[in-house]
């Protein structure tokens, strides 16, 4: 009983691990194709762009600086606050000091819907204070750091009216010895690749039509929404407009994250996710590499523990090709990643003492925790978002507990995400 069991887990390793490779190497060969950069002959229209902030990020500066001297002719950046008090508004007093600052205007989000989250209240705002000449919006996070032609990527797919949304991604560059980092980092490689297969948007970059915007009714659907990703998706698919992927826009974050801030914040990106419409195939691999896993190495203790040599080898050759091509292919999606943000001039390398000593163990980790998270996040009906609490009863249905300003420093120096 216990080879054919062991026969059967070498064979789910192969088929998983095959399987995750595949559309890995298939995701990497797209961004390999990319091209350097939107044709500069190209008429762009109008733009704006929306940062909504609640505390400061450790990179804001960066974020704001990039965005006031993009390469694109006519835009203008709409930032809204949270809070009069949010400490974030003394690192805006000093970066808007600096030359390019005309492109950027402040205000303070004045309606805070409790049927939503804060952020969806702060797009919704910025909506209504953008006027009818724009034509183009572009959504970008406080976390991001964008390239000079993030904002021309994004509003180039646009100019074919079938497309509804563009977006980007965002890529972890781990560069501690900080595990919640590199789990992270390496739950984020297979991340990326599923945003991409189900056409789940990161709100941290995008862009539609103002017409779009207006036509899907998507300030409405924000009002009763957690998340801005999953409620883009939605009205998106409600209203049969395409989504597209822009590979130029992948972001990279160099913020460090200790490993229970991050547990948070993943079942935070689990339980919007679930709220796409996506989530059977999101839980089914979760179930995948769980089912996988636990039988493999079950059986590989059992095996030992018994001495039946010829279970403990197939189970442990099933294992070893598991993680071996999921070594292969977060190195594939790497490289590919680093062509991508070299043709965007942005440099990007890791110490490589680090990630000799982080990068295995990290991917066993990450392979553990990921479905212990999945599965907390079907259960789960609060989570926590920048220290308001929020309770979650149905995809439109969502209520804000505890609303008080961000309550922090007025500026990150140690680089830490802010949750």
């Amino acid at each position: 009983m216990m080879l054919i069991l062991s026969i059967l887990a070498l064979i789910l390793c192969c088929v998983l691990a095959g399987g995750q490779f595949v559309f890995g190497w298939r995701f990497a060969r797209m961004i390999r194709q990319t091209s350097r950069c939107a044709d500069p002959s190209v008429e762009f229209p109008k733009a704006a762009v929306v940062l909504a902030l609640r505390g400061p990020d450790p990179f804001l500066d960066q974020c704001i600086k990039r965005l006031m001297c993009q390469e694109y002719d006519d835009y203008h950046v709409f930032i809204v606050v949270d809070s009069e008090n949010d400490p974030v508004q003394q690192q805006l007093t000093q970066i808007l000091s600096k030359p390019g600052s005309e492109r950027v205007s402040v205000s303070v989000l004045q309606q805070r819907f409790d049927t939503c989250s804060l952020k969806c209240s702060s797009l919704v705002h910025a909506i209504q204070q953008i006027d009818n000449s724009f034509e183009v919006v572009g959504f970008i996070d406080g976390d991001a750091t964008p390239h000079p032609h993030w904002l021309r990527d994004l509003v180039t797919p646009l100019l074919d009216h079938q497309i509804g949304v563009t977006y980007g991604n965002r890529w972890y560059v781990p560069s501690a010895f900080q595990w919640g980092t590199w789990v992270r980092y390496c739950w984020n490689v297979g991340a990326v690749v599923q945003v991409w297969l189900n056409d789940i948007i990161w709100a941290g970059s995008m862009a539609m039509r103002m017409e779009t915007i207006k036509g899907v009714e998507l300030v409405d659907a924000w009002q009763k929404a957690l998340s801005v990703d999953a409620t883009v998706h939605r009205q998106m698919r409600k209203h049969g407009l395409a989504i597209q992927f822009v590979p130029g826009v992948m972001i990279l974050n160099h913020e460090q994250v200790p490993l229970p801030k991050f547990l948070g914040w993943m079942q935070r990106q689990m339980i919007a996710s679930k709220s796409t419409g996506n989530w059977s195939l999101i839980g089914a691999h979760a179930a995948n590499i769980a089912l996988t896993q636990t039988l493999s190495m079950t059986l590989l203790v059992a095996a030992v523990l018994t001495g039946n040599v010829l279970s403990a080898l197939l189970t442990g050759i099933g294992l070893a090709i598991y993680l071996a091509l999921s070594m292969i292919g977060l190195l594939d999606i790497e490289t590919s990643i680093r062509k991508i943000v070299r043709l965007k001039n942005e440099p990007v390398r890791w110490n490589m003492f680090h990630a000799t000593a982080m990068l295995v163990p990290a991917v066993v980790l990450t392979q553990i925790i990921y479905p212990v998270i999945v599965c907390i996040a079907v259960l789960r009906r609060k989570i926590s978002w920048r220290g308001i609490q929020y309770q979650i009863r149905g995809n439109e249905d969502v209520q804000l507990m505890n609303y008080q300003p961000f309550r922090g420093y007025s500026n990150v120096t140690n680089h830490e995400s802010v949750i």
